[in-house]
């Protein structure tokens, strides 16, 4: 789901590490072979040319770019950064207008966070960053095992958030990681918060998008 970190590949062998491989992996990007078959044509919702490049780009590096999004102070960022993220920020979000919008079901897998305490069940949620999401929900679920070091023995509390969404863009097509069935959101997306539960270590949100 987007270029959030990937877990590496595990040492050791056994079971566990076996298990972790097989995770990771499913979450690596492809080969330059299989980026390659990617670009003889189009996906759902593939337009190719440059709104592709953004979104590849996108897929392949997004940490960086999501961080100053969610960043409140950007005067922390010096001028030339601050215009090279807006930049990239409008690049991907022009990229999203051109790909059709996707109406359904995705979900999230993520680490938990202290934006979790602020979101409250009939309350408002937005996040200021682009918003990836997976049309599996098995692959949403694996990326949060990563994510909260459910394999490496110091395991934190996740979130898994299901999405009703209506203006989600398929990018599968023109993202390097076409695997992962991702479905984009665009920045600032608004949702009203359905549903908010608790069930051992991880947090349940039920999401659905505003228009």
């Amino acid at each position: 789901m987007g270029s959030r970190s990937r877990s590496g590949s595990p040492e050791g062998g056994g079971p566990a590490a076996k298990v972790l491989k097989d995770v990771a992996d499913s979450f690596s990007p492809l080969s330059p072979k299989q980026r390659g078959k990617g670009d003889q044509g189009d996906g759902q919702g593939g337009q190719g040319g440059n709104q592709d490049d953004a979104i590849r780009r996108y897929t392949t590096g997004s940490e960086a770019l999501n961080r100053y999004l969610r960043t409140t102070d950007k005067s922390k960022y010096s001028k030339a950064d601050r215009e090279k993220f807006d930049k990239e920020a409008a690049d991907v979000s022009a990229a999203l207008e051109k790909y059709p919008p996707v109406p359904g079901k995705s979900w999230r897998g993520a680490p938990a966070g202290d934006w979790l305490d602020k979101t409250k069940k009939d309350g408002l949620f937005s996040d200021p960053a682009f918003m990836s999401t997976s049309t599996s929900e098995g692959a949403a679920s694996r990326f949060k095992s990563i994510a909260t070091g459910a394999f490496s023995g110091n395991k934190s509390d996740g979130v898994m958030i299901s999405i009703d969404g209506k203006n989600g863009r398929d990018i599968s097509g023109g993202s390097s990681l076409a695997h992962q069935k991702e479905v984009l959101f665009d920045q600032g997306t608004l949702f009203k918060v359905k549903d908010k539960r608790k069930e051992d270590d991880t947090t349940y949100l039920d999401l659905e998008e505003l228009t």
